[in-house]
């Protein structure tokens, strides 16, 4: 390796297709994946700026798709959690029979997730079925002696080895096909958690599938039954993540959602009679008011009857997923400005009232057929970061501009 790192230092400020003609057939075999790691490491090092000196960065795309540091923090603490409460119900702590944690990471990427729980003491082994990524693993985790890496198909490797057990089984589906596309399908990645459930039982306390935003929580609840939490990751303004927390045996209590956005979180009961849509109450906006955003957590969760309880609001319309409220909202549940003003239009008013309105940050929200490039061109106005306008139909189609005072 120090011929590795010798040639990284000397070359990273070399473009990497340049570094790719240069030395184009070379016959040392690690030349590619330095020349890879160069070209990786603006990206790494700046979405991961406290990785341990000489962490290799086997590709531009396993960077792309790392887990972010925030998100593989909660990961660690949720799943730790969920198999402290599994062994607050188990006298023999676990598949484990002692206080150490055995866990398995059946599809370890660049190994973000893993790092978490490396460095808490965890005995894992890590399965990586890209061989560049497996030797990227096994470089990067040479100083952790409680971590065993493995090129291959951990699918095969369990289902071969029916005497290994394990406290924490952890699994990231590919989340693309054969192709390179995108696929939203719990069923169309790879492999099909869904599938492998009696696979898992049995052989973990306790599985963690970390998926796709993407996908519906109600039919993701029918797709693994036995599931007791899910949680819905926010990172940076996006969701990013849904956890799925299986135990075993199955748990028979009702799914706990879990919203998390900047360290707070918002949970409930899946399925309450509270969440049935003919209980959201409705409210319209009023200068003086505040119109709430829900968070990116929030919305994906959509807990809109319990929220308007909770927090004194209505919604503006069944498909708005707007709220009114009379009062600032203290809580992170998203954003809270006061409405300056109520305007009401047509499509041939909307030049009109972009000349009175000047400039502001332009948004639509449940205007069927526009959105909010088009919105903001038949205003005709120019961005400002001091106002905000919102675009919405309220309940019996009535079209309302909601002009904000906006904090800088």
């Amino acid at each position: 390796m120090e011929e590795f790192w010798k040639f990284v230092d000397e070359y990273r400020g070399v473009a990497p297709h340049t570094l790719r003609l240069r030395f184009h057939g070379d016959s040392r075999q690690w030349v590619g994946a330095a020349i890879s790691h160069i070209e990786a490491m603006p990206k790494g090092l700046n979405k991961y700026p406290h990785l341990p000196e000489r962490w290799m960065f086997p590709s531009v795309l396993s960077v792309e798709q790392g887990t972010p540091p925030g998100t593989s923090a909660l990961n660690r603490r949720i799943t730790l959690d969920a198999l402290a409460r599994h062994r607050e119900g188990d006298a023999s702590h676990g598949m484990g029979g002692s206080s150490e944690i055995r866990m398995l990471d059946m599809t370890a990427g660049l190994g973000m997730d893993a790092l978490r729980f490396a460095e808490s003491g965890a005995r894992m082994k890590l399965f990586e079925m890209n061989p560049a990524h497996a030797d990227a693993l096994k470089i990067n985790f040479s100083s952790f002696p409680n971590i065993e890496v493995v090129e291959g198909d951990s699918v095969e490797w369990l289902r071969n080895n029916p005497e290994e057990r394990f406290d924490i089984i952890f699994i990231d589906p590919a989340r693309r096909d054969s192709a390179g596309s995108r696929v939203y399908n719990l069923h169309d990645c790879t492999p099909d958690v869904t599938e492998l459930l009696p696979l898992f039982e049995g052989r973990c306390s306790v599985l963690v599938a970390k998926l796709s935003p993407m996908l519906d929580i109600t039919q993701t609840l029918r797709d693994i039954p036995g599931c007791s939490e899910i949680h819905v990751v926010e990172e940076g303004g996006e969701c990013r993540e849904l956890f799925a927390v299986v135990p075993f045996p199955y748990s028979d209590r009702a799914t706990r959602i879990v919203a998390h956005r900047q360290g707070w979180e918002y949970s409930f009961k899946a399925g309450c009679a509270d969440e049935a849509g003919s209980t959201v109450p409705y409210s319209d906006p009023a200068p003086g008011d505040y119109l709430v955003e829900l968070s990116p957590a929030l919305m994906k969760a959509a807990p809109y009857a319990r929220l308007c309880s909770d927090f004194d609001m209505g919604m503006i319309a069944p498909n708005s997923r707007l709220f009114i409220a009379h009062r600032p909202v203290m809580a992170p549940i998203g954003s809270c400005l006061r409405i300056k003003e109520v305007i009401d239009f047509s499509s041939g008013k909307l030049k009109k009232i972009g000349r009175a309105i000047g400039a502001a940050e332009v948004v639509a929200r449940n205007l069927p057929g526009i959105n909010s490039e088009q919105l903001r061109a038949r205003l005709g106005i120019g961005e400002s970061a001091s106002r905000r306008l919102v675009g919405t139909s309220m309940r019996g189609g009535r079209k309302v501009l909601l002009l904000l005072d906006k904090e800088i």
